[in-house]
């Protein structure tokens, strides 16, 4: 098997993993999403229960398609010419229910509570997720970390990557997560556009994962989400490519 038949075979299996996943999380009413305190994944939740069952089959598979171009184009579709009218739906709700309802942290408490220590929250991370993800700390400073985990049974040196950090001013942390072949990939886990990176908003058509991160009570929430997000990934991901053929 060449790269570009490697890459497709990657990319059409998470495809299917996620409209499978994310129609799952639909019918069991989202017992994952509901952890994650993400406005857009509270707006989803909202959004999806007022839809009738075949809107939100249709809106499913519109909303994964939107992330997973290189799957559609190996399935000899392409997403340009793809119907997105429920895709278009959800966008313009969220962009109107965010706007009206939702603000990122400015950086400023005004209603006297602690301001989140970035630097304990970040290390309580390495020690949480450290024994889920099974890895080594690659890159520290005191706003991010991402750590590496080598998985020998899977095809040609493929490593599992995990990336968090702290976006001040926005006043968020930002989670990735990646399975990845680093010299051919690329070595930056989040970060090279060319690398397999993911994380399960991105798998499922919702984008980048960015919790409100300002108070030190946002701190309890968040280990708690990622704790569950990184299990998940961890449980499913690696086993959905472990049968791939290694690339020449």
């Amino acid at each position: 098997m060449n790269w570009s038949e490697f890459v497709n075979r990657r990319s059409v299996l998470l495809y299917d993993w996620a409209v499978q996943d994310l129609r799952r999380e639909i019918t069991e009413s989202f017992p994952l999403l509901r952890t994650v305190p993400i406005p857009i994944a509270q707006l989803f939740t909202e959004y999806v229960s007022n839809l009738p069952e075949d809107r939100l089959e249709k809106l499913t598979l519109q909303m994964v398609g939107a992330t997973h171009h290189t799957a559609l184009l190996a399935m000899n579709r392409i997403y340009a010419q793809e119907d997105r009218t429920e895709y278009d739906l959800w966008l313009e709700f969220e962009g109107q229910e965010f706007s009206e309802r939702y603000k990122f942290p400015s950086g400023v408490i005004t209603d006297g509570s602690q301001k989140l220590n970035k630097r304990k929250l970040l290390t309580r991370l390495v020690k949480e997720l450290t024994p889920i993800v099974g890895g080594t700390v690659i890159h520290s400073t005191a706003s991010e970390f991402s750590m590496s985990t080598l998985l020998p049974d899977l095809p040609s040196g493929m490593s599992m990557g995990l990336w968090v950090r702290h976006i001040s001013g926005h006043e968020t942390v930002e989670y990735a997560q990646s399975l990845s072949i680093p010299n051919r990939d690329g070595p930056n886990y989040g970060q090279n556009p060319n690398q397999f990176t993911s994380n399960l908003f991105r798998l499922y058509g919702l984008g980048l994962m960015e919790y409100p991160a300002l108070k030190e009570s946002d701190a309890d929430p968040i280990v708690a989400s990622l704790r569950v997000v990184c299990d998940h990934y961890v449980k499913n991901i690696p086993d959905l490519l472990r049968e791939l053929p290694a690339p020449d």
